[in-house]
């Protein structure tokens, strides 16, 4: 396939399904097409980068269509009620810059931004969701293009959760003003901050992140 019938294809189905922001979509397609061509990449190879027609429009769909089971959100707050008691937030956050803290209304609030062109910023997508009493929150690829830059992600939790968990590989950290009986962080890379913290447990495994810790209170593992 040609890059301009990739390109065609791809407008006539965005057309069809009605997806938001169409012109912005193909816009930021050609100039992902014109700035790899400048460094060097064929039509082809830029073609296989981003994936088939198909897939990403299944991906533009999920974002504008969340399903009961799972929320996602880009760049603002979607509120879902939980009614199963939750005992541990298992974060994924990769290549985020993530910030936690307590709520003020003792709920949970998710939130994912990336500045960028509208290409870059729906590379990925974050995804919230319940499995019995772990609440799950995990920074996802769309399709395969890879974006550069951070992302910001920030989650307010509850006071009295229980158990956190924190995976990332190259993203920052800041846990401040939480009360929980045991956080658990492993990082690939990146610099994490703990500041009031108050918890029983605090387990942390890194291969070379530094740590800064203020008014953390409770047994440490690293």
């Amino acid at each position: 396939m040609t890059k301009e019938k990739y390109m065609h294809t791809l407008r006539e189905r965005l057309n069809q399904l009605n997806i938001e922001g169409r012109e912005d979509i193909l816009n930021d397609f050609e100039a992902h097409f014109t700035l790899g061509k400048q460094n060097g990449h064929s039509d082809e190879e830029l073609m296989e980068s981003l994936g088939s027609i198909e897939e990403i429009l299944e991906s533009y769909e999920n974002l504008q269509s969340p399903s009961d089971e799972k929320i996602h959100i880009d760049g603002h707050d979607q509120k879902k009620e939980f009614t199963n008691k939750i005992t541990t937030i298992d974060i994924s956050a990769r290549h985020a810059d993530t910030k936690i803290t307590t709520s003020k209304d003792n709920g949970f609030h998710v939130d994912l931004y990336k500045e960028g062109r509208f290409l870059e910023r729906m590379s990925h997508a974050l995804i919230a969701y319940q499995e019995e009493d772990v609440f799950y929150v995990k920074v996802l690829p769309l399709f395969p293009h890879k974006s550069s830059g951070q992302y910001d992600l920030s989650i307010q939790v509850p006071h009295d959760l229980p158990n956190l968990i924190l995976n990332t590989s190259s993203g920052d950290g800041i846990l401040k003003n939480i009360t929980v009986q045991e956080i658990r962080i492993n990082s690939a890379s990146g610099d994490f901050r703990l500041l009031d913290i108050n918890s029983e447990r605090i387990d942390i495994e890194v291969a070379s992140s530094d740590f800064q810790l203020m008014d953390v209170r409770g047994d440490m593992y690293i």
